[in-house]
């Protein structure tokens, strides 16, 4: 179970990596997704959380998935 625990961990790690590398050669896409969530969080109360569902219908979120897996060859689950 360790084993299978540390995998995961090493696996989120590398595709946190890539992403981060994604966005730093792409800073209009990361411009975008900071501009959408600072309006959708200016319309909830202060201090609160984005939902999922907010997180998952972000365009700029959906087309930064989309433009960064193919990308770095990362596989959705």
């Amino acid at each position: 179970m360790l084993t299978l625990l540390i995998a995961g961990h090493d696996t989120t790690i590398v595709a946190l990596t890539w992403l981060i590398k994604f966005l730093e050669e792409n800073p209009a896409a990361l411009d975008r997704l900071r501009e959408e969530h600072t309006e959708i969080q200016s319309k909830r109360k202060a201090g609160s959380s984005l939902t999922w569902s907010e997180v998952n219908n972000m365009p700029s979120n959906s087309e930064v998935r989309t433009h960064f897996v193919p990308a770095y060859n990362v596989r959705q689950l």
